[in-house]
């Protein structure tokens, strides 16, 4: 008996080679290679199968790749339950609001040395639910954006959308907990320098959301903090501290991207567009230096985010992990484009849905490592770790491929 097949796994978008047998022994395993770019374009390439297997992403090692457009249909939902920043359904965004996020969200981040968790929004709402666990979104306008994104992903109709705000939390506050201020006051070495004040903010939220140490935490600032960035150290390392105060469990701290200035002439990653050309200096427009004036004070926000980082690491907070997403400075695309659905009003936050799914892409991989890790058993990790094959006869001398 011969069973052949070529099949594709789509969770992990790989193909996988013919197979050929003349008999079929119990012992036998089939050679499997994870194929290139160029061989997935011609899956009935004849090369021998050998076994190839890239590491699982560790540390920041996720963000070293580029960005790749797969061509396909739309292979996500439009999410009409959400209400904001939905380029897809808001009059405003029309007539070409949900052909540019199709389009924007064909692009996959792809690592270059290793490989990511794959995405599985049944498995994370299961473990969820039975570990009684949430995720908390923690900081301004992007982090609501980033928690609104995952309950897209994670909901494929009303009643989804509805059920994972039992373990999908969003607590909007631009400065994690400073006091609110002017402007000028947020560049003040000494703004947000009373550490108990920041501790009664955050121990409020903890006993109000009903946070527990086994939840997640996703904090997000500095797109509200102006003045000299080193001026914020001081009250970045009060909110780590705080932080560490009233919570023991996993910090996720996700780093902000620099907005693109003209966005709205960006059709694809890196590709600026105007008046249907394709530029050749889109790498040099995208990573452009910002200039004082600019919206958002996005010429800092580099310097915030190291100066995050680093107010982490000096801080008593043990359990906490960057969440790298500077891959976004080549992602100008996508982007919200303001009321008018004119010329870009807005081009800092994202389209939800839209690219910032991949966001939360990134925050399952830790997720993933953080939650699944400690709850398989043994037979579990080893399913996940590999795939298993199993060939299936259906009596006409062919067989058909079920992968687990």
């Amino acid at each position: 008996q011969t069973i052949f097949s070529s099949y594709r796994m789509a969770e992990k978008n790989l193909w996988y080679k013919e197979v050929s047998l003349s008999k079929l022994d119990a012992s036998w395993k089939p050679s499997v290679k994870i194929l290139t770019i160029e061989e997935r374009k011609s899956p009935t390439s004849s090369t021998p199968p050998t076994t190839t297997r890239l590491p699982i992403c560790s540390g920041d090692s996720y963000h070293i790749g580029k960005w790749e457009k797969k061509e396909r249909s739309n292979t996500f939902h439009s999410c009409p339950w959400n209400k904001h920043r939905n380029c897809m359904h808001e009059e405003a965004q029309k007539p070409f609001g949900k052909e540019r996020i199709i389009q924007a969200m064909q692009w996959e981040w792809t690592t270059a040395t290793c490989q990511l968790h794959p995405f599985n929004h049944i498995r994370l709402s299961k473990t969820l639910k039975e570990q009684d666990r949430q995720v908390v979104y923690i900081g301004d306008s992007l982090n609501t954006d980033m928690a609104n994104s995952m309950r897209c992903m994670m909901a494929q109709n009303k009643t989804d959308w509805e059920s994972t705000s039992s373990f999908i939390t969003n607590i909007r506050d631009d400065l994690l907990g400073c006091p609110p201020n002017s402007d000028a006051a947020y560049g003040t070495p000494n703004y947000c320098s009373n550490r108990t004040e920041v501790v009664q903010v955050w121990r409020g939220w903890v006993q109000n959301f009903g946070i527990r140490d086994r939840d997640v935490l996703v904090i997000n600032t500095g797109a509200h903090w102006h003045g000299k960035p080193e001026a914020a150290a001081g009250a970045f390392l009060n909110i780590a501290n705080a932080i560490s105060e009233v919570f023991r469990g996993k910090v996720v701290v996700r780093t902000t991207v620099m907005g693109h200035e003209g966005c709205e002439k960006y059709g694809n990653a890196m590709d600026p567009v105007a008046n249907g050309q394709i530029h050749t200096d889109s790498v040099a427009a995208a990573s452009a230096p910002k200039s004082d004036d600019m919206p958002y004070n996005w010429k800092n926000f580099g310097t915030l985010n190291d100066l995050i980082a680093k107010a982490m690491e000096e801080s008593d907070l043990m359990n906490y992990e960057i969440l790298f997403v500077d891959m976004f400075e080549q992602r100008p695309d996508g982007h919200y484009q303001g009321a008018t659905g004119g010329p870009a009003m807005d081009c800092l936050h994202y389209c939800v849905p839209g690219p910032i799914h991949w966001w939360n892409k990134l925050l399952y991989h830790i997720i993933y490592n953080t939650i699944f890790s400690t709850s398989m058993n043994a037979k579990e990790k080893h399913e996940e770790k590999y795939t298993t094959i199993s060939f299936l006869t259906n009596g006409t001398g062919t067989g058909d491929v079920k992968s687990k």
